[in-house]
């Protein structure tokens, strides 16, 4: 299986507030400034093994760039996607280490074994 070369890639810390963590410095041109992770609320969500949200809006407004339930692929690494909306299409690896997120953004992709795919990309994650 081939992980595609166009991503990005951004780490984010943790915040003061509950659920927040906000992009790092380095970082900076990373398309999201925050993430929010929330136990997912749906019965639909958890029915299909969902029980964790990722979210994030602009700074100022409501809208919302991000949203996407989390599978779970090992006990720090989770992967979602956006299969509502085919005019944004993409698909999410996080990978959590302490106090730190790592977000490998796909943006146009969907891959068929998403779980196959997700720890492959895990797998080599200190290297992508």
């Amino acid at each position: 299986m081939k992980i595609p070369s166009v991503y990005d890639y951004g780490e984010f810390s943790r915040s003061e507030r509950k659920g927040i963590f906000n992009r790092k410095r380095n970082s900076r041109d990373f398309r999201f400034k925050f993430l929010k992770f929330e136990k997912s609320r749906s019965v639909s969500l958890k029915r299909n093994s969902i029980f964790l949200v990722v979210q994030s809006w602009l700074n100022k407004g409501n809208e919302k760039v991000l949203y996407s339930g989390l599978k779970k692929v090992n006990p720090y690494c989770y992967y979602g996607d956006n299969i509502r909306d085919k005019k944004k299409d993409f698909f999410v690896l996080i990978v959590e280490r302490k106090d730190l997120i790592k977000m490998y953004y796909f943006p146009n992709f969907l891959p068929r074994k998403k779980l196959e795919f997700s720890s492959l990309l895990y797998s080599q994650e200190t290297i992508i």
